[in-house]
C-alpha cells in the first residue's frame, strides 16, 4: 500500500495536465493488475471476507490520499513547498524503479517461461507505454 501511495504521490504533483495523464494511465493499468494480483492472493490464502474487503478497501484508497498529499503540495508553493515536492517526487520515482528492477523483473526473468516470450512482453509493456508517452 505504500507503493501505490507513492503512485498517487506522483500522479499529484505532475505539473501539466498531459503528464498526469500519461502518469495515471500508467498507474491505472498497473493498479489493475495489482489488485486482481491481491485479491486473488487473499482468496487463495483463506482470508475471511471481511477481511479481504478491508484489505482491498485500503488498497484502494491509498493512490486517490496520495495524489491528494501531491496536489495539496503542488498548491501551496513557496520554497518549501518546492523542496518537498522534488523529495517526494524523486522518492515516488526511486519506488518505481525499486519495484521494477528489484522486485518485478527478477521475479519474472526467474519463472520457467521461455525467454522469447518473456523478452517479447517485456518489450510490448516498454512499447505500450513509450506510446502514451508519445501520444501525451
Amino acid at each position: 500500500s505504500l507503493h501505490s501511495l507513492f503512485e498517487g504521490l506522483a500522479v499529484g504533483v505532475q505539473q501539466g495536465e498531459a503528464g498526469a495523464l500519461q502518469l495515471c494511465l500508467a498507474v491505472l493499468a498497473h493498479k489493475g493488475v495489482i489488485a486482481f494480483s491481491l485479491g486473488l492472493q487473499l482468496v487463495q490464502s483463506g482470508t475471511e471476507p471481511r477481511w479481504r474487503l478491508l484489505y482491498l478497501g485500503i488498497f484502494a484508497l491509498m493512490s486517490p490520499s496520495g495524489m491528494a498529499v501531491g496536489i495539496g503540495l503542488s498548491l501551496s508553493g513557496g520554497a518549501a513547498g518546492g523542496l518537498t515536492m522534488a523529495l517526494l517526487e524523486g522518492v515516488a520515482a526511486g519506488t518505481f524503479l525499486y519495484i521494477t528492477f528489484l522486485e518485478i523483473l527478477p521475479h519474472e526473468l526467474s519463472s520457467r517461461e521461455p525467454p522469447l516470450a518473456k523478452f517479447s512482453f517485456i518489450a510490448l509493456g516498454f512499447t505500450v507505454m513509450a506510446t502514451i508517452a508519445v501520444w501525451a
